[in-house]
């Protein structure tokens, strides 16, 4: 029986993957916004003339809405980088649920008993050595 469960392994991963992901996207969403305010500037410059003729509405419609997107894309990735947990941040909340006041009186209760334990043996082989010396 798993004291824990394999899961928490790879959904800790798959959070991690997540993460990195969130963090391409946010850097493409930037690059993307800047890119189409970079075009929709310089297309408002030449008097509205780019790819959709000479129809300056449908050139700003265009632009606004390219923008928009990249606008949600970055703001959604950031939301996600900030809220996904790391691996490491997994990994330390499953352990840190398991340690309770009972589970570290027990570990300091057999550590107690351990090193009475081991005392009691190196005293033995003290006795055991003494008593070969003087044979």
């Amino acid at each position: 029986m798993c004291i824990v469960n394999p899961w928490y392994f790879y959904l800790s991963n798959l959070s991690d993957n997540f993460q990195t992901l969130s963090i391409c996207v946010f850097a493409i969403a930037i690059a993307a916004m800047i890119s189409f305010i970079v075009v929709w500037v310089c297309a408002a410059m030449n008097d509205g003339s780019f790819e959709h003729g000479n129809n300056e509405a449908a050139n700003t419609k265009f632009f606004k809405r390219m923008a928009k997107i990249s606008t949600v894309a970055t703001i959604i990735s950031a939301i996600l980088m900030t809220v996904l947990p790391s691996e490491d941040t997994i990994n330390k909340m499953v352990i840190s649920s398991f340690v309770t006041k009972e589970n570290i009186t027990e570990t300091k209760t057999g550590a107690k008993e351990l090193v009475d334990y081991i005392v009691e043996k190196a005293a033995e082989l003290k006795n055991a050595e003494s008593n070969n010396k003087q044979e």
